[in-house]
């Protein structure tokens, strides 16, 4: 869900930069100099989806509400383009021993952490003063472990939406060994990882269709939604289109002008024909892989659009958007009930969305952007760190 900055041009409008210094951008560089920065503007859309899918929409038209429930394909592209990137910034470094293991998941915890415990913090704060809050559950999520517990009081505690952190530091410690792989082996173990996802589908369905485990939601969801090894998958996939792309002959920019939206639409109607189990992220998973390749290529008018100011803005404040919409969504949801307000379902939404993007872009740039600014610093100063492993 995230990149290492690459390039020292400012890129933001010059009404945030009393705001920030001139930082690098998290987009992506090509080798032969070009910019993708439509991926970064890419992880707003993506966030937005996951926060379509967080409303009611109980006075819509049924269809609507089918499409917003579909969401969670937000949640499978930030896992693979995740492994992309991060396959582009430590990829090589971590081959060549050019940075340490050690710095390595230094850097990637410092960049979750933060955020994760501060959108976390309001919750833990109310447990404690009910006097309800369990040390070991409170423990087990600020180390990134919640998803490894096959029991909603655990996985979806305080800040819901913080479970897809617990899988990127797994695939974030999993990449250490992945990217020594080949991609031939790269391509044997995606293929394996997948036939095991879905024989564990056959057999749960078959035999414990209804199983509950810790919690009122079936067994099923935490194994193929939220078990970060089941999940894998995804961000393997975005390690082997890296290797494909670095390669140099991987075009695909026909598919950038037509066949995205037919792509977006092909999926939405063809989901209510699949059968529940692959729609926890199998189903997803062909579109948001093409959908990943149609950036890459960022020379048609549709796709220079997320490369533009404001989407890379916005998709730089992706991650912090993402953490915070959904207790604000909740917030909204009660109000609006309690005092009668918004009876459209349209409006309400475009209301929230106005306000979650002014929070998120808030607290990217007077919170994110200082903190993990001074923990890098801090981690580039660690000599210990800093001791690379001869190649």
């Amino acid at each position: 869900m995230d990149a290492e900055r690459t390039s020292k041009k400012p890129v933001w409008p010059r009404r945030v930069a009393p705001f920030r210094e001139q930082t690098q951008t998290v987009a992506v560089t090509a080798r032969d100099g070009a910019r993708i920065d439509q991926l970064t503007g890419l992880r707003f859309f993506a966030a937005l989806l996951v926060f379509m899918s967080h409303f009611k929409w109980d006075n819509s038209w049924n269809i609507v509400g089918e499409m917003a429930q579909q969401g969670s394909i937000g949640v499978s592209f930030f896992f693979v383009l995740s492994g992309f990137l991060i396959s582009y910034s430590y990829g090589w470094r971590l081959r060549s021993a050019d940075i340490s293991r050690a710095k390595y998941f230094a850097l990637r915890f410092a960049r979750l952490w933060p955020l994760h415990f501060l959108t976390g913090l309001p919750f833990a704060a109310f447990l404690i003063w009910k006097g309800w809050l369990s040390l070991p559950n409170y423990g087990v999520n600020l180390l990134f472990l919640q998803s490894w517990v096959p029991s909603t009081d655990w996985h979806y505690a305080y800040n819901g939406p913080s479970w897809s952190l617990s899988n990127e530091m797994f695939f974030y410690t999993a990449f250490i060994g992945l990217v020594m792989l080949g991609s031939r082996q790269k391509l044997w173990l995606y293929g394996g990882l997948v036939a095991l996802v879905a024989s564990a589908m056959v057999l749960v369905y078959t035999y414990i269709p209804t199983l509950n485990v810790g919690g009122n939601l079936p067994l099923a969801e935490w194994m193929f939604y939220i078990f970060p090894l089941f999940r894998l998958d995804e961000f393997l996939l975005g390690m082997i289109i890296f290797d494909l792309w670095r390669t140099g002959k991987f075009r695909a920019s026909a598919l950038s002008y037509v066949t995205i939206p037919l792509l977006l639409a092909a999926m939405y109607f063809g989901a209510r024909f699949v059968a529940e189990p692959l729609l926890y992220h199998l189903y997803y998973t062909p579109f948001v892989a093409l959908l990943l390749v149609s950036f890459l290529d960022g020379s048609s008018l549709p796709i220079r659009f997320f490369s533009s100011r404001i989407a890379v803005l916005l998709g730089e404040a992706s991650f912090a958007f993402y953490l915070i919409h959904k207790p604000l969504v909740d917030i909204g949801e009660r109000a609006r009930h309690k005092f009668g307000l918004f009876p459209s379902d349209l409006v309400f939404v475009i209301v929230m969305l106005a306000i979650c993007i002014a929070v998120g872009l808030a607290t990217h740039l007077l919170i994110e952007e200082p903190v993990g600014r001074f923990l890098r610093q801090r981690i580039n100063r660690m000599k210990f760190l800093n001791r690379a492993r001869c190649p």
